[in-house]
């Protein structure tokens, strides 16, 4: 995943021009920025953030009355086993296709191109610190709960069958 304002800011820029956005649980929301709201992102100075001339950006207080919280709210764990799985699972997706040409590449650049947690060595060594099977029912889980976009990567499924973990020996 993108970091928030690198990702708003393309989603905005697709969603302004006309252009096809993937169909995510956010397309609702950035359709309501854009059109009711005329927030198209950095570029205009207003999107989920306000980017003063001077200062530090904020985001865009206005967001609570539109999307208030919920009363009840999911766990702290919930919330990083979702960031977690779905930037391991799509890295997993881009090793499978080639979009990375190694492990490596995939961890290295996850931790610096747009801050996975260092701590766990980057996004392909979270699945195998945790170990495939483990992963592939905790994606699971996510997967009844939210979305289709939480079942595992078609490789995760193929290496734990074969008892393999993403390596580049």
């Amino acid at each position: 995943m993108m970091p928030p304002c690198v990702s708003e800011q393309q989603q905005l820029d697709m969603a302004a021009e006309g252009k096809p956005v993937s169909v995510r649980p956010s397309y609702e929301i950035l359709k309501t920025l854009v059109k009711a709201h005329n927030r198209q992102g950095k570029k205009t100075g207003k999107g989920f953030y306000e980017y003063p001339d001077e200062g530090d950006k904020y985001l865009w207080p206005e967001l609570l009355n539109l999307y208030p919280p919920r009363a009840q709210q999911p766990s702290q764990q919930e919330l990083i086993d979702r960031l977690m799985f779905i930037q391991a699972n799509e890295s997993a997706k881009c090793y499978q296709e080639n979009v990375v040409r190694s492990v490596a590449d995939a961890n290295i650049g996850a931790i610096f191109g747009w801050g996975f947690a260092p701590h766990h060595g980057g996004t392909l060594q979270f699945i195998n610190a945790m170990g495939l099977e483990a992963f592939i029912t905790r994606s699971r889980e996510l997967a009844e709960q939210y979305g289709e976009r939480f079942q595992p990567a078609q490789i995760v499924l193929d290496m734990a069958a074969k008892g393999e973990v993403f390596s580049d020996d």
